[in-house]
């Protein structure tokens, strides 16, 4: 999967820093997420984690999900993950809405 949609080069400096095989996993995620809903909106942002956040417009409120890089680990999160339906029990979290699972590897996503 590939995506042709490019991501600013302030953002691919920050993303050049994280581990190789989490650099790769995003990737192979965002380009999933984009083939899915070409139409999102990629939200950036670089706070305690690098953050590509996925919304119906151009603002937070709107995401629905997100990928967050952090200095060891990786997550797909969900915006409102309290309200899916976890059967599975492979949602983390513990707080008000978010929810989100732990990308330890490429093979985790297919």
């Amino acid at each position: 999967m590939e995506t042709s949609r490019s991501l600013p080069t302030p953002f691919m400096d920050l993303l050049s820093e994280k581990p190789a095989d989490m650099v790769a996993s995003f990737h192979q995620l965002r380009a999933m997420m984009l083939e899915i809903y070409p139409e999102a909106n990629e939200l950036l942002y670089s706070t305690h984690a690098l953050v590509v956040a996925y919304s119906l417009s151009d603002k937070m409120k709107h995401t629905y999900c997100h990928l967050a890089l952090y200095s060891k680990s990786f997550n797909l999160g969900f915006n409102k993950g309290t309200l899916l339906d976890d059967v599975e029990g492979v949602l983390h979290g513990s707080g008000k809405l978010i929810r989100h699972i732990p990308i330890t590897s490429a093979d985790v996503i297919y």
